[in-house]
């Protein structure tokens, strides 16, 4: 089970970064530990997102890359990712399950800026 497992010093003397937004961790950070994974996640993301939340996008951003708000998103992006992930359920590859195109669009949706919470929502709106 995840959690997280302490804080850093007051001030850390090299540059880190957020292990989920990217940000410069000037002041204290937790860390956050996963069964497999560490991070440094900044004191704005543990506000921001549930530790199920930071779970998920820990492991997609180290399976596929990438932060949250990588890129600049258009109001209607989220439109769009739905769109695509009916359009590729519709026509999906047999190499590909449904969960795993959940997942990648999930993933293009976090770089967007786009929480777990808000794509799900988005999610059962088109199922």
């Amino acid at each position: 089970m995840a959690q997280i497992i302490g804080k850093k010093p007051n001030v850390i003397n090299s540059s880190m970064n957020c292990g989920i937004c990217s940000a410069e961790i000037k002041n204290r950070a937790s860390i956050y530990h996963s069964g497999v994974y560490t991070r440094v996640i900044c004191e704005s993301c543990l506000k921001k997102f549930s530790t199920n939340d930071i779970e998920l996008m820990v492991n997609l951003f180290t399976a596929f890359g990438g932060y949250f708000g990588k890129y600049k998103k258009p109001e209607y992006i989220l439109y769009i990712i739905l769109k695509e992930l009916k359009e590729k359920s519709k026509y999906r590859e047999n190499s590909f399950s449904a969960a795993e195109i959940k997942l990648q669009l999930l993933h293009k949706a976090l770089l967007y800026g786009i929480s777990p919470e808000k794509f799900f929502q988005g999610l059962k709106t088109i199922i």
